[in-house]
């Protein structure tokens, strides 16, 4: 569109006054699009609204303590592994202060506190 065409466009478009009629039913017409007002929630569907969540919360915590009744008196409660005991003696030979090995090009050394170390 030249500048020339727009400007004339322009200029009769801002001269030009709208029909007061059809500014009213423009007017309606918008705001019979908007939403209505929100509806309110009663007091009795709120009332229900809170029995209902006091219900499920209950419910939910019967669940999780009934199962782990069952779990108990079926026995599958888990219990933590047992540690294997202690050996009677050290592995290592009378005097000596820790061992070293090497495993894939790394070096490894471990001291009776239970300090293991790699190197390399």
């Amino acid at each position: 569109m030249s500048s020339e065409l727009e400007q004339r466009l322009t200029e009769v478009l801002r001269a030009a006054d709208p029909d007061p009629t059809a500014t009213e039913r423009a007017r309606r017409s918008a705001l019979d699009q908007l939403p209505g007002e929100p509806r309110r929630v009663r007091g009795h569907h709120r009332l229900a609204l809170v029995v209902a969540l006091v219900l499920a919360a209950l419910a939910v915590t019967g669940v999780t303590l009934a199962s782990e009744t069952v779990r108990n008196a079926v026995g599958l409660k888990r219990e933590p592994a047992e540690r294997p005991p202690a050996p009677a003696r050290s592995p290592l030979p009378q005097g000596a202060n820790g061992f070293a090995t090497w495993v894939d090009g790394t070096g490894w050394v471990a001291a009776p506190g239970g300090d293991v170390q790699g190197v390399g």
